[in-house]
């Protein structure tokens, strides 16, 4: 379990730095990759870095930034906004992965869960990192994909790392009561969350 799979920006980092400060105290460690999301219109300006150093709330990253992130409070009217870059991590023990031609070949691993919680299903998947997966040429295979399961209460999708992949982060069909919640999507093809 990590303490934050993800977390956002407390103030704005800017082009050329090499550390970032986020408001969270991450379990975060060096070797590690993370993700600054883009915070322009432009979303090919998030930035993928590798850990190098973590003090307090200071993430040192291995190469300087090449866009700005902003981080920040609009105000609107009476209202306030917080608008800062979210920023991601990667990484995680447990890793379920295609092979090295996955990408080339548009074919990677999936994990599907079929049947009921009636019937014994209970999937609790966690912590684990997803890559080179997805089968987007054949229907119903995601990365993480619950298929007409009914009620699963008893099941939950919770601090998983999706990234590098051809077909959609988390797929919900005919799903109920399920769990899904700070789970990390990064360069993932289709709508990442379906359902």
């Amino acid at each position: 379990m990590r303490n934050y799979p993800w977390t956002s920006l407390a103030n704005t980092a800017t082009i050329g730095a090499n550390t970032i400060t986020v408001q969270d105290p991450v379990d975060w460690k060096v070797g590690e990759e993370i993700v600054i999301a883009s915070t322009s219109f432009d979303h090919y300006e998030a930035e993928r870095r590798t850990i190098t150093a973590v003090s307090g709330t200071t993430v040192t990253l291995n190469a300087s930034l090449i866009h700005q992130h902003f981080a920040g409070v609009e105000n609107y009217g009476t209202d306030k906004v917080e608008m800062r870059a979210e920023v991601a991590l990667l990484t995680r023990n447990i890793k379920v992965t295609g092979d090295p031609s996955s990408q080339q070949n548009n074919y990677g691993a999936h994990l599907m869960m079929a049947g009921s919680a009636e019937n014994g299903l209970v999937a609790n998947i966690a912590y684990t990192e997803f890559f080179n997966c997805g089968q987007p040429r054949i229907i119903g295979r995601y990365c993480i994909h619950f298929h007409m399961n009914g009620d699963v209460s008893g099941s939950y999708v919770r601090g998983n790392a999706v990234h590098d992949s051809m077909a959609r982060v988390v797929t919900l069909h005919g799903v109920h009561f399920l769990t899904v919640e700070h789970n990390v999507g990064y360069n993932v093809k289709g709508h990442n969350f379906f359902v």
